[in-house]
């Protein structure tokens, strides 16, 4: 009989797209192990991302912000689908959680903020920021299997394919699934007063939940300069071929790196803010801060974007440093230990 992993995970207008697109390529890469993969969410939300990669899934009719209650759901069906590894990726699941379905099957916990000690089965934790000694220090002791740092990052397929070598006069802008502070309109309203920008072609990637979709349409028809791509399957094509991007924190910023597209990036919640700041300081990219903090946060990405676009050295010395963080096979390495 194959291995047969659960993945417990949400996406709506309060969670990220990126915590569903990261479980969609650890579960990819399992079934090219031959792995029977099943994705269990609280709603009937962004499922079309499971139908277009072929996943099966199961929607619990439970609340997204309780996870508490729904596990005699969860072990329910745990012992009614023989799972042998659980994989869940949500901020809502506390210990309480983890460890009570650890009790039914294996649980692996996708944990980005690193600051408790689970007793499960496994702990993935990617980021290449240097406390990861002082989190693998917190499972010394335990019998809990450890996938930290860099060598893990959840990157799908498309990363893996060769860099273009001749970018297009373009900037990449994307935010996720949501945008809750209306950063690329911002951008895109004032690009034109920056004259270095004007013959550059804008692609935006517009994200399922973005509250700003209308506005954007309206604005793509009313200039050529912007293009206006919803539902993208194959954003590591742009990625490639757009001299620099703009981007808030999250695994986007790792795939980026895995195309060496110079970026300036940007935070706009509690879980990007470290990440963003120390690709800034360690000069991987450009840090333009956080949208909370600053309400002109539109105008110090565009003047960074426009530095980026003037200075070939810079692109240069950034996508050297963005090459040697990451080898964009992390999501094997993830699969292999799940086998």
């Amino acid at each position: 009989m194959s291995v047969r992993i659960g993945f417990r995970v949400d996406a709506n207008e309060h969670i990220a797209t990126g915590h569903l697109m990261r479980c969609i390529a650890i579960a990819k890469e399992c079934e090219n192990l031959g792995m029977e993969c099943k994705f269990y969410l609280a709603e009937d939300k962004m499922t079309d991302k499971l139908q277009e990669n072929r996943l099966s899934y199961h929607i619990l009719h439970t609340r997204w912000n309780q996870l508490d209650l729904e596990i005699p759901v969860m072990k329910s069906l745990i012992k009614r689908e023989q799972l042998q590894w659980l994989v869940v990726d949500s901020y809502q699941a506390d210990v309480n959680y983890l460890m009570a379905l650890n009790e039914s099957c294996k649980v692996m916990y996708i944990d980005d903020l690193a600051i408790e000690q689970y007793g499960i089965a496994a702990v993935l934790h990617y980021s290449y920021l240097k406390r990861d000694i002082a989190f693998e220090a917190l499972y010394k002791n335990s019998k809990t299997m450890i996938l930290a740092g860099a060598d893990y990052v959840p990157l799908r397929k498309e990363f893996q394919k060769k860099i273009c070598e001749q970018r297009e006069q373009a900037i990449l802008i994307t935010t996720g699934g949501t945008d809750p502070y209306k950063i690329t309109q911002r951008i895109l309203e004032h690009k034109n007063e920056y004259k270095e920008l004007k013959q550059y072609t804008f692609h935006v990637i517009a994200g399922n939940m973005n509250q700003s979709r209308k506005k954007l349409e309206r604005m793509a028809d009313e200039d050529s300069k912007i293009i206006l791509h919803q539902n993208v399957n194959n954003i590591s094509d742009y990625m490639r071929k757009c001299e620099c991007a703009v981007s808030a924190g999250g695994t986007t910023l790792y795939e980026l790196c895995a195309c060496e597209t110079p970026t300036v990036c940007f935070s706009f919640a509690d879980n990007q803010k470290e990440f963003v700041q120390c690709m800034g300081r360690d000069g991987i990219m450009i840090s333009a801060g956080d949208a909370r903090e600053n309400d002109q946060i539109e105008q110090s990405i565009l003047r960074d974007i426009t530095e980026l676009t003037q200075r070939e050295e810079l692109r240069n010395r950034l996508a050297e440093k963005m090459r040697n963080l990451i080898d964009s096979f992390g999501t094997a390495r993830i699969a292999k230990a799940l086998y």
